[in-house]
């Protein structure tokens, strides 16, 4: 059983799963979305908090509904794409909705964040508790941000690099047909049980 496994899996190299550099541009592409949801978040709540229209585009920038919906279709798109990865077309489809999910992420991160920073900043609560409040909400920030970025990965893993297919999908594409369904149909399956369990 682990000859078999290795006989799938050794063709794999670093490269095909981690490139500093994308990883670089996946963070650019992060800032240019949180920073200035982050900005509009900190100068609307400090100068006009009265402004019920900036109060509503925040909390429905923030909502996660949207966010599930499309992240959930890329998600599936992609077991799809490990499935059949010769299939250019729904590598192309599973990246641009992948990368538009994780935008989409990037900005409510921004603007939950100001949101964070502005309670912490402007909030009565004894010192302990601000703490409490402030550590406990702090590590669900960072999960959140891992959990977007997750989809990000997902994205560079098919995405095509100087016009040629990607290096994951060509691997993935010498494996066996078998393992191709088995990692397509978990993660369809998981995406698809997920999604439907939703009220």
């Amino acid at each position: 059983m682990y000859k078999i496994i290795e006989e799938q899996f050794n063709h794999f190299s670093k490269s095909d799963f981690f490139l500093k550099r994308q990883f670089l541009n996946g963070l650019i592409i992060f800032c240019t979305w949180a920073i200035p949801s982050f900005m509009f978040v900190s100068w609307s709540s400090n100068y006009h908090p009265e402004v019920e229209f900036y109060r509503n585009a925040i909390n429905e920038g923030i909502g996660p509904n949207l966010w599930n919906v499309i992240g959930s279709f890329g998600l599936f798109s992609f077991g799809l794409t490990i499935t059949f990865p010769n299939f250019s077309w729904l590598a192309d489809i599973a990246w641009k909705v992948l990368s538009s999910t994780y935008a989409i992420g990037s900005l409510s991160f921004g603007l939950l964040l100001g949101q964070w920073v502005f309670l912490l900043i402007n909030n009565n609560l004894i010192w302990w508790k601000l703490g409490l409040f402030g550590v406990t909400s702090g590590l669900l920030l960072v999960i959140l941000f891992f959990y977007n970025l997750a989809l990000w990965y997902f994205s560079f893993l098919i995405q095509q690099r100087n016009s040629d297919t990607s290096p994951f999908l060509i691997k993935i594409g010498q494996m066996h047909l078998l393992w191709r369904i088995v990692f397509g149909l978990a993660i369809m399956g998981l995406v698809s049980l997920l999604f439907l369990s939703e009220k």
